[in-house]
């Protein structure tokens, strides 16, 4: 670690709190008086400056940045600055309103008072007359020789009067110097017409030569020098510093060409001296006036820290043996360890820091697949993941313990900045990440739910079988408007039924009903013929059956054209069980769909949210790679600066806590902006987020369809000529056999069909989804926005000042306070000269020891538990999971399916055509016999377009 010497400030112990991941400050000892005693404050013996006795205001001796160059050499009084009248405000005619020394010859020259003696005649016994001192002295007001007429006596010469005196009036003006009391002897001069030297028991307003050394810069002093003051105390308004600091070098191979020392680096600091400490003031723009001139030649400059800092990660070790409870010390002219298998091993095992990898070993065994490596090759970032086992408690090397300059001292191993911001990504993300809808369902395998649907294409995030059971699946939704909607719209359309058509063979007369009744009426026409009979009213019982037969025939011809609804009785039956499946699915959503629709209203602006955190998210890591991190190097137990807190970003100080352990309020500036998304969090009986799962493994319904029996009629004709009259004189002959009733078959089928089954409901959400009723305060945004941007400012001025190229000659110049390079402030100088000898980024020993907490119930990884002081939570919601719910049509398998079909067949055939229970002469008299009909009712199986898909086994 860096040691600094020449500036003032205060040490730390690098290791003092080491889990803090900062060093601890020493706030003992020191070499301050008066109040700052014992607060560890050093201040060199080295330092030099200027001093005066008067102060900023009014009369105006010099403003509250009085200067702004050094001047002259130090010991060279005057030095170029020609007669030293000149009362112009850029007397060096390069932009630079005063220089120190200039001001100092300044101040001695215009800034005066003028006395003047009561002088009056005064007769002696004698007669003769004297001019003698009265004692009464006129004095005037301090004023600017360049700018203010000479001031004459305010008052009238006393008057003639007592004690003789006559003649009296002001005399012997006298000038002296405003702030210091001394007389102004520059109006004596010499022969040569030079101002005599000043006498040194008469002190100027400004000391210019001898200067202020050491302690006397950081004191108001009545004697400095020669001089004792007879007015305001001497106090300096500039001072210089040769500030420096070293460390050990890492030598080769792991940094090529170290840069670790700054040597006699000139500090210049402006203004009067104000002695605090930045950790419990709050530092302002006054306080930013020192200027650390790093751009002399020497070995000061940064210009080339990218390239000598650079770490050879191909050279330093990694974890391969490194044993965490006694790591070992750095060895950087070690041997390779023992252990180290060129063939095998991926760390490369070196002592000592950090490094990657064996590029073999990674591309052999590995496929150069760095998914769980700790470190990245190039950018050599630390990565954390998240935990994978019981097991594995924590990835590690994820709770490294980062840079943050708000560590506090009395509260070791805390870090406010840091939890914060932690907390905060913590909060965002449970904030931007809704709560996933998770679908558990049959496998479209095995219950024919439609893969190829827009739902599935559209909406799913992922879907995966489950592993306990192959005949389920999950799918992961994001939760959105509509989303039910779709939902049960998608059940709806997966659990329309899948007809398939299946014959059932059946013979049926070929006749028209018209015909069989014009042929009854032959019988009535044969009848009137052969009686002499006008009507047929009283026909013999044999004519009369017959024709009653016949028209039995007509009307059956007739009724078997009910056949054709036949199929859509029994489909209509299926779609009234579908209808009410439709409509238990539509009450289930219409009940939950206000909750849901009211929580999706209240994420309607987490898009909006999203693009600004994103934003917020970019300027942090903008912070932290590139304007804090201007090359590989490691500012971790270093000494904190806190005036790098300062200038209005960090809120609350000169407090560090930012109300972390409180204040949960965005509006209150003396705290950080923080959010708590769902409030009460750790209330038991509050209603926390959680994902949605339901449980729709045991919906019902059938990957192979619903066999439909449709009716195929085959019609034969009768055998007419055994029916058909002929003539008066023929025999009537008996009548055909009575029909058996039209093979209708929708009850049969209606009573085998599926029945609706109907377990239960899925639950209502409304249970288990939150109702949101928060809105982030619009300021949140805007307050973390102006931290970062106020963090980064802050930060980045820091080394930028010392990036800048300045032109010869103004290196130490201060035109603009906190701007360009003079952004240092003097009281912590000491801290920030630590960080211009900042290690590269190696790793040693000790920054495993500053490792954070593991989670102390690992079990309990989710938000409830997570520390903001280690991790950004990724929140792991609670399921709310009930038991599997089953709602749909309970269709018969295939085999009863078929069976049905076969017994249908099997029916049909011996009713209509083989008649075999019917007596001979009862049979249907068909044209033809009953074998010539068997052919008919040979079904041949048609080829079914649904695919089969096979039941997987999960490996």
């Amino acid at each position: 670690m860096p040691t600094t010497s020449g500036v003032p400030g205060r040490d730390g112990d690098p290791l003092g709190d080491i889990r803090s991941g900062m060093a601890r400050r020493i706030e003992s000892g020191g070499t301050a008086d008066g109040p700052t005693a014992n607060t560890g404050y050093q201040y060199p013996d080295s330092a030099i400056g200027l001093s005066t006795a008067c102060r900023p205001g009014g009369p105006p001796f010099f403003a509250e940045h009085p200067c702004q160059r050094p001047g002259a050499p130090f010991g060279t009084p005057g030095g170029v600055y020609g007669d030293g009248n000149n009362a112009s405000p850029d007397p060096l005619g390069n932009g630079v309103v005063w220089s120190c020394e200039a001001l100092c010859l300044d101040m001695n020259r215009r800034w005066h008072y003028l006395t003047w003696d009561e002088k009056c005649d005064i007769d002696d016994e004698d007669g003769n007359t004297t001019r003698e001192l009265t004692g009464e002295v006129e004095t005037s007001q301090c004023f600017d020789e360049d700018l203010d007429e000479r001031p004459e006596p305010q008052n009238d010469p006393p008057s003639e009067g007592e004690d003789g005196y006559y003649n009296c009036a002001w005399e012997d003006e006298r000038t002296w110097y405003c702030c210091s009391g001394g007389l102004y002897s520059s109006t004596v001069v010499d022969a040569d017409g030079n101002p005599e030297p000043i006498p040194p028991d008469e002190p100027p307003n400004c000391v210019e030569s001898p200067l202020c050394e050491g302690q006397e810069c950081r004191k108001e002093l009545f004697t400095l020098g020669p001089y004792t003051t007879r007015g305001g105390l001497y106090a300096s308004y500039y001072r210089q510093y040769q500030g420096s600091c070293q460390r050990d070098a890492i030598a080769p191979p792991f940094v090529d060409a170290d840069d670790n020392e700054r040597l006699g680096v000139p500090v210049s600091c402006y203004g009067m001296y104000d002695e605090y400490d930045p950790k419990y003031r709050v530092s302002v723009m006054e306080d930013y006036s020192c200027v650390i001139a790093n751009t002399y030649s020497g070995n000061h400059d940064f210009d080339d820290m990218t390239d000598t800092q650079r770490s050879n990660l191909a050279a330093v070790d990694y974890g391969q043996l490194v044993d965490y409870d006694d790591p070992p010390s750095p060895d950087f002219d070690a041997d390779r360890t023992t252990g180290f298998d060129i063939d095998t091993s991926i760390w490369a095992p070196y002592k000592g820091g950090l490094s990657l990898v064996n590029e073999n070993a990674l591309e052999d065994h590995y496929n150069n697949d760095l998914t769980h490596a700790l470190l990245g090759v190039d950018l050599t970032d630390y990565r954390a993941y998240p935990q994978l086992t019981m097991e594995q408690k924590m990835s590690s090397g994820a709770l490294n313990r980062a840079f943050d300059d708000s560590v506090h001292t009395e509260m070791p191993e805390r870090r406010f900045f840091t939890e914060w911001w932690q907390e905060t990504e913590s909060q965002m993300n449970e904030l931007l990440s809704p709560p996933t809808l998770r679908v558990i369902l049959p496998a479209p395998w095995v219950v024919g739910l439609d893969k190829e649907d827009p739902f599935i294409l559209e909406k799913v995030i992922s879907i995966r079988p489950l592993d306990e059971t192959p005949e389920s699946i999950e799918m992961i939704l994001q939760a959105e408007e509509g989303m039910l909607g779709e939902l049960a719209a998608y059940f709806e359309r997966s659990t329309l039924l899948r007809q398939k058509e299946k014959e059932v063979p059946l013979t049926v007369l070929l006749a028209d009903p018209v015909e069989l009744r014009t042929l009854a009426d032959k019988w009535c026409v044969w009848h009137m013929a052969r009686s002499g009979d006008e009507d047929c009213s009283d026909v013999p019982s044999d004519v009369w059956n017959m024709m009653e037969r016949l028209n039995e025939y007509a009307d059956y011809v007739a009724d078997i054209r009910k056949l054709r609804g036949e199929l859509y009785r029994y489909e209509t039956a299926a779609l009234d069980r579908q209808k009410t499946l439709i409509s238990l699915l539509k009450t289930w959503i219409e009940d939950d769909s206000l909750w849901y629709n009211r929580y999706i209203a209240a994420t309607a602006d987490l898009d909006i949210y999203r693009d600004e955190w994103r934003d917020l998210q970019n300027l942090y890591r903008e912070f932290h790679d590139k304007k804090n991190f201007p090359w590989c190097m490691n500012q971790r137990f270093l000494t904190s600066v806190y005036s790098q807190l300062d200038y209005d970003w960090y809120p609350g100080r000169p407090l560090l806590t930012g109300g972390v352990d409180s204040v949960i309020e965005t509006r209150i500036v003396t705290a950080f902006p923080r959010i708590d998304v769902y409030s009460p969090k750790n209330n038991a009986a509050s209603v926390n987020q959680q994902d949605v799962v339901i449980d729709m493994s045991q919906l019902f319904t059938y990957a192979d369809g619903l066999f439909m029996p449709v009716v195929k009629p085959t019609q034969v004709r009768l055998k007419w000529e055994k029916i058909t009259p002929k003539n008066p004189n023929q025999a009537v002959p008996e009548p055909p056999p009575p029909l058996p009733p039209v093979a209708t078959i929708h009850a049969i089928v209606n009573t085998e069909f599926p029945d609706l089954a109907a377990d239960s409901l899925p639950p209502s959400i409304f249970t288990y989804l939150p109702e949101l009723t928060f809105g982030i305060d619009p300021l949140f945004f805007g307050r973390v926005r102006f931290i970062l941007d106020e963090m980064t400012d802050r930060y980045d001025k820091f080394w930028e000042s010392l990036l800048d190229d300045p032109d010869p000659g103004t290196e130490e110049d201060c035109p603009t306070l906190d701007a360009d390079t003079c952004v240092h402030v003097e009281m912590d100088m000491r801290e920030r000269f630590e960080r211009l000898c900042v290690r590269p980024a190696i790793l040693l020993k000790e920054d495993f020891e500053s490792m954070g907490y593991t989670f102390k119930e690992p079990e309990r990884n989710d938000y409830d538990t997570c520390s903001r002081e280690d991790f950004v939570c990724h929140s792991l919601f609670r399921n709310a999971t009930y038991g599997p719910k089953g709602v749909g049509l309970e269709y018969p398998k295939i085999e009863i399916q078929q069976e049905l079909l076969n017994n249908l067949r099997l029916q049909m055939f011996q009713g209509t055509a083989l008649q075999e229970i019917v007596p001979p002469d009862w049979r249907i008299q068909y044209i033809v016999k009953p074998s010539e009909l068997f052919p008919t009712f040979n079904v041949q199986e048609v080829q079914s377009p649904i695919p089969v898909y096979p039941v997987l086994t999960p490996p």
